[in-house]
């Protein structure tokens, strides 16, 4: 079963069960249901332009996993994710440090771009 007819299925059957239940409840998880699959189109709409490769930011360049554990893929790719600390990061980079510590990695964004940008740096990631 597609993404489309899954939740196209399931819509259907929130808002059915909201004719004799909790309207709003139903409506606001069916609009959550939305926004997932908003959220998927996008990711497999970018993915397809650009495979898993970031186009800009501080790791331009680096290919990177197909989805993102935490839902925010698409900034990702895009290159605009956290924006406010790239200033920072090209900081850190510029200082050549030696060794990086990620604390709290999930599918390793900061510590394979680290990597990427510091190749001799000894960079540790942990989750």
């Amino acid at each position: 079963m597609s993404i489309n007819d899954t939740i196209h299925q399931h819509l259907t059957e929130v808002l059915k069960e909201t004719a004799g239940g909790n309207e709003r409840e139903g409506l606001e998880y069916g609009l959550r249901l939305l926004a997932r699959w908003r959220t998927q189109l996008i990711q497999n709409t970018l993915f397809a332009r650009y495979g898993a490769v970031v186009q800009s930011g501080p790791f331009k360049g680096m290919t990177f996993v197909d989805r993102s554990a935490e839902g925010c893929y698409a900034p990702k790719i895009v290159g605009s994710y956290e924006q406010e600390l790239h200033p920072h990061i090209e900081a850190a980079i510029a200082r050549g440090y030696g060794h990086v510590v990620n604390i709290g990695m999930a599918e390793g964004y900061y510590a394979t771009g680290m990597a990427l940008r510091l190749p001799d740096a000894i960079v540790d990631a942990f989750d």
